[in-house]
């Protein structure tokens, strides 16, 4: 089966957003990629004040972002 990635907006940085994603991201099994579109420290420093452990990775370009597959 072919999965689509998600993409994912946060929006103001002191938002809420990141508590409420961290937090269920820990509770549910996700097959689709996921792509935050954000500040890399603010997500950084965010995973590590919520002890988000799983995996990610950094995507630079336009051509990363069309060869992202599933992990």
């Amino acid at each position: 089966m072919h999965y689509k990635p998600i993409l994912i907006i946060p929006g103001q940085v002191d938002s809420i957003f990141f508590e409420i994603f961290f937090k269920s991201i820990n509770n549910i099994k996700i097959k689709s990629a996921l792509i935050i579109i954000c500040d890399f420290n603010v997500f950084k420093n965010n995973a590590k004040k919520y002890n988000f452990k799983k995996n990610f990775n950094l995507i630079h370009s336009d051509n990363e972002i069309k060869n992202v597959k599933k992990k």
